[in-house]
């Protein structure tokens, strides 16, 4: 459920020279990082705040 989900475990890598994602990057660029993760973060709570509660719908007939 989209409304419940929350954001964890992050992690960066170089897609280019790793594509398999073996190696976490974060470290070696933590402002980059940061910025990734703060916009991510941001992005996440807009897509929280518009979407549907499905928990709270119900189905009526006509």
């Amino acid at each position: 459920m989209i409304k419940t989900t929350q954001l964890e475990n992050f992690r960066m890598y170089n897609l280019r020279n790793d594509p398999k994602q073996t190696t976490d990057v974060a470290s070696e660029n933590p402002e980059i990082f940061e910025s990734m993760k703060r916009k991510m973060m941001q992005l996440h709570q807009e897509i929280v705040h518009e979407a549907i509660d499905w928990r709270e719908f119900s189905w009526q007939e006509e």
